[in-house]
């Protein structure tokens, strides 16, 4: 079995909101300056919604897949198989860390 983690993308509206937030983050006199999330909030503001992630994990898990957990921030997904099943359901972009 071999773990993979699934990345989940951001809507084009998600991802400038969530830079303007980083920015304010930054900036002094801003009244996010320095307020950070937690990963919950983060995910439910800046993730997919519940049903999205719900069907892509639906679709993991009937086609073979172990799905071991959703990220708290909600934008990965950590599931394992063989390499084999990986490359037939997948345009395997694999990146090897070892």
């Amino acid at each position: 079995m071999t773990r993979m983690l699934l990345l989940l993308q951001r809507s084009d509206a998600q991802e400038a909101s969530l830079r303007q937030l980083m920015d304010a983050q930054q900036t002094k006199g801003s009244g996010s300056y320095h307020t950070w999330l937690t990963p919950e909030l983060f995910g439910k503001q800046y993730g997919p919604a519940d049903t999205d992630v719900q069907a892509v994990t639906d679709w993991l898990t009937r086609q073979g897949f172990q799905v071991a957990r959703v990220a708290a921030g909600r934008t990965v997904i950590e599931f394992s198989e063989t390499w084999g099943r990986c490359a037939t359901h997948f345009t395997p972009r694999f990146i090897s860390m070892w």
